[in-house]
């Protein structure tokens, strides 16, 4: 007849979690913030003005090269539209 085998003790380790200072946290956590801002902020909002100037409105960007310092005769012939309608849109 064959003999049961004796099963070892069951040991139950008890984990103890230590507390870690804040500037230590902070100093783990600014890798992330820098890598958030620089992989992900940035590049959206590169992508919004992009967005944004493509979809710009006739009259927005005749605004806009207006206050870069164009004439109304450069922007309309840049444009492609009339003088007259170049002046009504910086009206």
């Amino acid at each position: 007849m064959l003999k049961p085998i004796a099963t070892p003790p069951v040991v139950h380790l008890v984990l103890v979690r230590a507390e870690i200072p804040i500037s230590q946290r902070l100093s783990k956590m600014i890798p992330l913030i820098l890598a958030f801002t620089f992989k992900i902020f940035i590049p959206l909002l590169v992508l919004i003005a992009v967005i944004d100037a493509i979809s710009a409105t006739q009259p927005q960007k005749i605004q806009r090269l207006a206050m870069a310092g164009h004439s109304q005769r450069a922007i309309s012939e840049r444009l492609g539209v009339t003088r007259y309608r170049v002046r009504l849109a910086l009206v």
